[in-house]
């Protein structure tokens, strides 16, 4: 912009050095019915959609949480099928303790998270649900393509 000392015409609305630094008028921060800029505070929609926003938050967090300790799950069993309960390896004091405080933050990072995004923009809430989701996705295509690998590899060693 330096450039173009009068400014630059978007939409209709002149934006210059100075009001590009704190004027965000000229885009649209509306997505849903709720303004991205701005928290419950300013009450109407806006209080109602953050707290929708942050359940759904909450959910997809638990919902990705609990799918993948399920899957570690079903990955430890199926790797020790074929051997007897004695010869299994027994889980150390250590092992229980972080077990457990996995289950502590599965539980506490979504409640932590909705406490944060009712104090804050709504854009952070949005930022957290679309990462949830990608990361649920993400981790179950990835979990596919794992097993489908070691499927080929069984096969190519014999195993």
């Amino acid at each position: 912009l330096s450039e173009f000392p009068e400014g630059v015409t978007i939409a209709g609305k002149t934006i210059t050095a100075e009001n590009l630094l704190f004027d965000f008028d000229f885009l649209d921060t509306n997505l849903f019915g709720i303004d991205l800029f701005k928290g419950v505070e300013d009450g109407g929609w806006q209080k109602y959609g953050i707290w929708i926003l942050g359940a759904l938050v909450a959910i997809t967090q638990l919902l990705t949480q609990f799918l993948s300790q399920r899957r570690s799950k079903k990955q430890k069993e199926k790797m020790y099928a074929n051997v007897p309960e004695y010869r299994r390896p027994q889980q150390t004091d250590q092992q229980k303790q972080m077990n457990m405080t996995m289950n502590i933050m599965m539980y506490g990072m979504p409640i932590m998270m909705v406490v944060f995004i009712i104090q804050s923009p709504a854009a952070l809430g949005w930022y957290w649900l679309i990462g949830n989701i990608y990361s649920g996705i993400q981790s179950a295509i990835s979990a596919k393509t794992s097993a489908k690998k070691l499927e080929k590899l069984k096969e190519k060693f014999g195993k």
